[in-house]
């Protein structure tokens, strides 16, 4: 950044932005990809009602081949998860209309207590990170997310998923 002028005339200000290549850039991602065979299997739910916010997350996790599923509230989530049995983790948006994350969290936690889920929120308070917790909330990711972030959030729960299986 620098500025060049002189006294009575015209100013320019100049400055340089790094430049990341795309190829440099997917090349920084490969180290995530390392994960055990298999993990195609897996499928996450989306509960997020702000379509944005589905996208971004939905575009992340795709590049790891897991099935996703999105619900756009806690009630959604609930019936979702009342009728399919293979939804191996949540992604679970705290603020929505009709049933928000934690009112899900606990009707969820009364059939399922093993199933992971992740908060994500803009709601970065210190209370409602302990509220997440105390409801039997796994992990907490606050917004704006990380692609890495989310992926080591993400590969963590799935080992301790695959540990569990591994178990049985």
């Amino acid at each position: 950044m620098g500025v060049e002028y002189e006294i009575d005339k015209e100013s320019t200000l100049y400055f340089t932005i790094p430049y990341i290549d795309v190829e440099e850039k997917t090349n920084f991602k490969v180290h995530n990809k390392d994960r055990a065979d298999g993990e195609s299997d897996v499928t996450i739910l989306i509960v997020e009602d702000e379509i944005d916010n589905f996208i971004y997350l939905d575009t992340i996790i795709q590049e790891y081949d897991y099935n996703i599923l999105h619900a756009k509230n806690g009630v959604e989530a609930v019936d979702l998860l009342q009728n399919k049995n293979t939804i191996d983790l949540i992604l679970m948006d705290i603020r929505m209309p009709l049933k928000g994350g934690f009112d899900a969290t606990i009707e969820i936690r009364r059939k399922n207590e093993s199933i992971p889920i992740i908060a994500t929120t803009a709601y970065a308070m210190a209370k409602d990170r302990q509220l997440a917790f105390d409801l039997g909330i796994n992990d907490y990711l606050e917004k704006p997310i990380s692609e890495t972030a989310l992926m080591d959030t993400v590969f963590k729960q799935i080992r301790k998923i695959r540990r569990k299986r591994l178990k049985k």
